[in-house]
């Protein structure tokens, strides 16, 4: 696949504009913020890159993209991809939306903007395709991308966008992710599945209640005489888990029933990073923890395996946040809210189901005395899973072994992510992150490896890499 490599270097200059327009358009979903305008271009790049259908696909929410690319062949591969962002929280050295190119020890050039981790591989992925169809060389499947704008925000209608075409994804082998997998040493860590994930808020109003204020608020001073939806929502709360527990033992009816623990390869792979992980801080290493300093200690004093199953295969609980009234300087002071909202989410891994958890949970809130408080489902999904001996696997071991990067394979991550939904609607496996290449931060700034050094691959060698999956897929 040399031709794809050598391609994609003789027209860098065109994919970097397009990745810098691409990263100049802000996507934030919490508050719809660029959404619209980064589908359309999406929509337009994808156009550009020969794809035969390419199209903004509109939700009851924010937009979708709907990308196929028409090989005529029996066979199609199902990509997702988020085309939103987390809004800029601290203070970057660079400006987040304007892009720019710069030289960056120990690699060659590398692109920083915002965003660059999700938007840059699909990119890759895009113009992959484009130097295939050019040079001439086999694309031996279909490839249908389904980008959504909501991930942040629950990824509330990606069902319906993989439901709305399913007519197109017959004969779909598989769904997987785009990404610059690689670490700065070259090596590169793959998961068999994602953990389903709910994402709702519950909400208690005092018009709704029939009791406390059924205006945004009054003064505190009224509070000997006026419920308090605020304090109901807490006690609300208070009943969904053991006293003292700390979020760590819920108490809904069937939350720990059907859990499916490790076996087999899973097993086998579990306990190979176990082993690999030895004698090192278990902070540093536990996905999502982030190492000594974010987090004193872990729960239950569980090491090794047993720490492992729990953190990938036990279902979670979490509350993201409470607001009522006073949230910020210039909110109203003294005063007794008449609402009160809590964000959460559940993740769960196989064989849970998120509508039946959802389910339990409406009928313990009302059998605990509490059917005034709504939820609000913004998004739920089940989890992912593939098999070590699916042909999307097979094909990513294989291309990984000609690359020489060393893999981790992890037979399932604690995050949640919408290819559960490949699962769910298709009956077929779905895994993330396929690819080579590094993204990564200076500080807060984002960046993508353009030019890469002899352990991470630059944006051309990438290319080819997914050119060279489709390859062994079709095998």
């Amino acid at each position: 696949m040399a031709m794809v490599a050598g391609y994609l270097e003789q027209h860098r200059n065109g994919f970097e504009q397009e990745l810098s327009s691409l990263l100049a358009q802000q996507c934030v979903s919490e508050g719809a913020r660029g959404a619209s305008e980064c589908a359309g271009l999406m929509a337009r790049l994808l156009a550009g890159c020969g794809f035969d259908e390419a199209e903004v696909i509109q939700t009851e929410g924010l937009p979708g993209v709907w990308g196929y690319f028409d090989t005529g062949k029996p066979q199609t591969l199902a990509v997702y991809a988020m085309l939103d962002h987390a809004f800029v929280s601290r203070p970057w050295k660079r400006a987040p939306y304007s892009p720019v190119k710069e030289v960056l020890e120990p690699y060659g050039s590398v692109m920083f903007g915002k965003g660059v981790g999700t938007k840059g591989p699909m990119l890759v992925l895009a113009w992959a395709l484009k130097a295939m169809r050019a040079t001439g060389v086999d694309i031996p499947v279909n490839v249908a991308c389904i980008l959504e704008t909501e991930e942040f925000i629950g990824s509330t209608n990606y069902h319906h966008m993989v439901h709305a075409k399913a007519g197109k994804l017959k004969g779909c082998v598989g769904a997987v992710s785009p990404s610059a997998g690689q670490s700065g040493t070259g090596s590169v860590s793959i998961s068999l599945g994602s953990k389903g994930c709910a994402y709702f808020e519950l909400v208690c109003e005092g018009a709704r209640w029939g009791k406390g204020p059924v205006t945004p608020s009054v003064h505190s001073s009224a509070q000997g005489v006026v419920h308090s939806p605020v304090w109901r929502l807490v006690e609300a709360l208070n009943t969904l888990m053991e006293p003292g527990s700390a979020g760590l033992a819920c108490k809904i009816p069937g939350f720990y029933d059907n859990i499916s623990l490790p076996k087999g390869h899973d097993l086998e792979l579990l306990r190979k990073i176990v082993d690999s992980n030895k004698g090192k801080d278990w902070r540093r290493v536990v996905p999502g923890v982030g190492g000594r300093g974010r987090v004193e200690e872990l729960a239950f004093g569980l090491e090794g395996e047993e720490l492992f199953t729990r953190a990938l295969y036990y279902p979670t609980f979490n509350i993201n946040g409470l607001r009522a009234g006073y949230i910020h300087q210039d909110s109203p002071l003294f005063s007794l809210p008449g609402r009160a909202v809590a964000r959460l989410d559940m993740r769960f891994a196989p064989d849970q189901r998120g509508a039946e958890l959802m389910a339990s949970l409406r009928a313990h809130l009302d059998k605990a005395g509490y059917p005034d408080i709504e939820i609000r489902d913004m998004g739920t999904h089940d989890w992912a899973k593939a098999e070590m001996d699916d042909a999307i696997v097979q094909a990513a071991l294989n291309t990984y072994e000609a690359y020489g990067c060393p893999v981790t394979i992890w037979p399932m991550r604690g995050a949640g992510a919408p290819l559960g939904v490949f699962c769910s609607e298709l009956g077929v496996p779905a895994m993330g992150g396929i690819g080579i290449g590094h993204c990564g931060s200076d500080g807060t700034d984002e960046y993508m490896v353009l030019d890469g050094n002899d352990k991470v691959a630059g944006v051309s060698r990438a290319g080819q890499f997914l050119a060279d999956y489709l390859a062994q897929l079709a095998k």
